[in-house]
């Protein structure tokens, strides 16, 4: 199963919470206050998102974190990359070698394929559309329907 590491969502809930202040700076303790997760883990976090330039991190009185950019210019696949690494399905993914069976695969281009249409449906999601209820609905219209709006009785026959 494809999933996200338990760090990577709270990075992303990370950035979001930072993306509603606005551009003021926000230090890690009412981050973590504010999210009810471990300090700790919040400072990990801000520390990863700010060598990554997704963050920055502002000393002082006034100081603590806030983003680098515009929320609609940071999209959800630069935050995930950060975290887990180039976006693909399969560990042979673009790197050359990595696979024993590489000569042969026949799978390798279509892996490759699914791999980027879900880097593109990372990248089309910008930070600004989490901090609204329902719009990734209008990025992704099908994908927010129900199995059986799709077909599913169709693709089902011939099938066991």
């Amino acid at each position: 199963m494809l999933r996200l590491a338990k760090l990577t969502d709270y990075a992303l809930i990370t950035v979001t919470e930072l993306a509603r202040c606005h551009g003021e700076a926000v230090r890690a303790a009412a981050l973590a206050e504010t999210m009810q997760l471990p300090e700790p883990t919040v400072r990990k976090i801000l520390k990863m998102l700010t060598k990554g330039g997704i963050c920055q991190s502002l000393r002082g009185a006034g100081g603590g974190y806030r983003l680098a950019q515009p929320p609609a210019h940071i999209s959800v696949a630069a935050v995930v990359a950060l975290f887990e690494g180039p976006v693909a399905v399969t560990a042979c993914h673009g790197s050359a070698g990595s696979c024993v069976r590489e000569a042969y695969c026949s799978l390798r281009p279509h892996l490759n394929g699914i791999s980027a249409v879900l880097r593109n449906a990372l990248e089309a999601i910008p930070v600004s559309l989490l901090l609204q209820d329902s719009s990734l609905r209008r990025v992704f219209p099908r994908a927010a329907l129900p199995l059986a709006a799709h077909g599913e009785g169709e693709m089902e026959k011939g099938y066991g």
